[in-house]
C-alpha cells in the first residue's frame, strides 16, 4: 500500500474515518491546528478511499542539546481494514527511513490496545511503560464545580515573569513558546492554571476540566518551573482542591520514592496510557529523572 501527505481535501474523509472508528468528532479546525504546520506531518493512503491515517508532532528533547524527536498521535485503520498489518508496515518502515534517522533523535508514540502488538515486532530495544491515572473522583461522584475562581490561561501572559517560563522536569523541552502554541492556541479547550512562588521562584500548573470515568474532574495538564518545587506545587494545587472536594486527575509526578502523604484520598484506576520510546539509529535515551504529563497526549484534548 502506498501512503501520501494529508491535504485540506482529505479531511472531509478523515472525519468521516475517525467517526466510523472512535465513535468521535475531530474538527478540521483541530486537525489544522496539530498537524498543518511546519512542525507536524500526517500520512494517509494514497487511495481515494481513506482506510488509514496516522499523524506526527514535531518536539524537542529536554536536554542541552534538545534534539528534535517525532510524537506519533492520532493512529488510525478502519475497522474492514485492521489486523491486514497496515499500520504496522507504515510505522516499521517509516522509523527505517534514512531522512527520519537523519533528523530525529527518537519516534515516542501511545499506543492502544489495537496498536499495540506492532512494537512487538520492532527488533531493537526501546523503553516502554504504563502511566496509570490516579484520582480522587470516586469520592465526589455527585459533586458539581464551576471554574469562575480559576485562572484562565489567556491570562498568563500578563505576568511579568511569562516569558521565562521553563518547564524544567518535563521529558519533553518546554518553554513560554511551547505553552503558548500547545495551550493558549489550542482552538477547543479551555485552560487555566495555578501558581505559586516558592522561594522567589515562580512555578506554574496547567489545567482542564475533562471526564474522568464519566465524572467532571480536574486534569492536571502540565507543570512549568523548577524541579525543586514540583512535589510542594502539586501538594498546594491537589490540597486546595481536596479541600473544596473537587475531583483531580494526574500521573505520577514524584520523581523519587517517597509518595505524597495525600495520596491516602487517591485510587490508581483501572486507566492507563501505554508509552513508547524508540531510539533512531545508534541514540540511547536518557531520561535524567524527566516525567511526563497529561498534556504530553491527544486523550485529554477535546477535538471537536
Amino acid at each position: 500500500m502506498k501512503f501520501k501527505f494529508v491535504t485540506e481535501e482529505d479531511l472531509d474523509k478523515i472525519q468521516n474515518l475517525f467517526v466510523k472508528t472512535f465513535k468521535k468528532k475531530i474538527s478540521k479546525k483541530f486537525y489544522k491546528w496539530r498537524y498543518f504546520n511546519l512542525n507536524s506531518k500526517s500520512f494517509i493512503n494514497s487511495k481515494d478511499k481513506v482506510i488509514f491515517h496516522i499523524g506526527f508532532v514535531e518536539k524537542k528533547i529536554n536536554s542541552s542539546k534538545k534534539k528534535k524527536i517525532l510524537s506519533r498521535h492520532s493512529s488510525i485503520v478502519h475497522k474492514k481494514f485492521q489486523r491486514k498489518g497496515i499500520y504496522s508496515n507504515f510505522f516499521l518502515n517509516f522509523i527505517k527511513k534514512k531522512e527520519i534517522i537523519k533528523n530525529y533523535f527518537a519516534i515516542i508514540a501511545w499506543p492502544n490496545t489495537i496498536n499495540f502488538k506492532t512494537f512487538k515486532k520492532i527488533k531493537k530495544k526501546y523503553f516502554y511503560k504504563r502511566l496509570y491515572v490516579y484520582s480522587n473522583n470516586y469520592k465526589f461522584k455527585k459533586n458539581k464545580f464551576n471554574t469562575n475562581s480559576f485562572n484562565k490561561i489567556n491570562k498568563i501572559t500578563n505576568l511579568n515573569f511569562f516569558k521565562y517560563l521553563e518547564s524544567k522536569v518535563s521529558f519533553f523541552y518546554k518553554d513560554s513558546n511551547y505553552l503558548f502554541k500547545r495551550y493558549l492556541n489550542d482552538p477547543h479547550q479551555k485552560y487555566f492554571f495555578f501558581s505559586t512562588n516558592l522561594n522567589g521562584d515562580k512555578d506554574i500548573i496547567v489545567f482542564s476540566v475533562n471526564h474522568i470515568c464519566s465524572i467532571k474532574t480536574i486534569v492536571i495538564q502540565d507543570y512549568f518551573g523548577e524541579q525543586k518545587n514540583l512535589n510542594k506545587t502539586f501538594e498546594t494545587f491537589i490540597k486546595s482542591l481536596i479541600k473544596k472536594k473537587i475531583p483531580v486527575a494526574f500521573w505520577k509526578f514524584w520523581i523519587n520514592g517517597n509518595k505524597p502523604s495525600y495520596l491516602s484520598n487517591f485510587k490508581i484506576l483501572n486507566k492507563f496510557q501505554n508509552l513508547i520510546i524508540i531510539p533512531l539509529g545508534k541514540n540511547k535515551i536518557k531520561f535524567n529523572k524527566k516525567i511526563f504529563t497529561m498534556g504530553d497526549t491527544d486523550t485529554y484534548m477535546k477535538l471537536s
